[in-house]
């Protein structure tokens, strides 16, 4: 097939080029598809037990019963969730990055899942065990600190609670994907049962906020009405 080859839209005459290896050529967008859409506005939303839209404390038990915690998409909108940031906090604790907050390392580990209604369940990242695993979950973004023990830590990251060390990352969805489907962020189909869940199989309750003070997630993007 020769570079010049063209597909012609016969209403309008556009014409879309072909390349030698038999692909079209696509405009590369860091936005959402608006055309044909209703307006595009700001999405964030905490990842809550299924989905309650309450429950942003992720401190659970999941050792016995798998917890999740998510965000879908509602009836008239689509979803974009281009970045995903966690944070995660002990008190009066120096956190190292082989625990989970201040917890010894996890058994089971967690889990994140694009649930694809489509294509099937998408693990993003599987056996989060600790502080590392989630770091490495987000690649490693972004660093703070400038000495080896505190990087990725911010100290007193929370109002009125003595010492807490917290941990943050960010995982962006549009540094992932093959061809770049996923540029515009990951969809989360209006009226479909499409999730982001972050699953949790084991106890991160607890025993005092030294063990764990604070775990939580935000989605962040767009929303597309339809």
């Amino acid at each position: 097939m020769a570079e010049n080859t063209r597909i012609k839209n016969p209403g309008n005459r556009t014409q879309v080029p072909v390349s030698s290896d038999y692909r079209m050529y696509e405009v590369d967008s860091v936005y959402p598809p608006v055309e044909g859409y209703g307006p595009v506005t700001i999405y964030k939303e905490f990842l809550t037990l299924n989905g309650d839209g309450v429950t942003t404390d992720m401190r659970v038990d999941g050792s016995v019963t798998s917890q999740d915690f998510y965000i879908g998409a509602p009836i008239s909108s689509d979803i974009y969730v281009t970045s995903l940031l966690f944070s995660i906090s002990a008190e009066n604790a120096t956190m190292t990055l082989n625990e989970f907050a201040n917890l010894t390392a996890l058994t089971n580990g967690c889990q994140l899942i694009f649930e694809d209604s489509i294509n099937g369940d998408i693990i993003i990242a599987d056996s989060i065990q600790t502080n590392f695993d989630l770091l490495q979950m987000a690649r490693f973004s972004p660093s703070y600190g400038l000495t080896s023990g505190s990087v990725f830590k911010v100290p007193s990251a929370i109002p009125g609670v003595t010492l807490p060390d917290t941990i943050f990352g960010v995982l962006r969805f549009n540094d992932y994907g093959y061809e770049k489907e996923y540029r515009p962020g990951i969809r989360l189909r209006a009226g479909s049962p499409d999730r982001l869940t972050f699953r949790i199989n084991d106890d991160i309750t607890g025993l005092t906020t030294t063990d764990i003070l604070q775990f939580d997630m935000i989605a962040y993007g767009n929303r597309v009405s339809i």
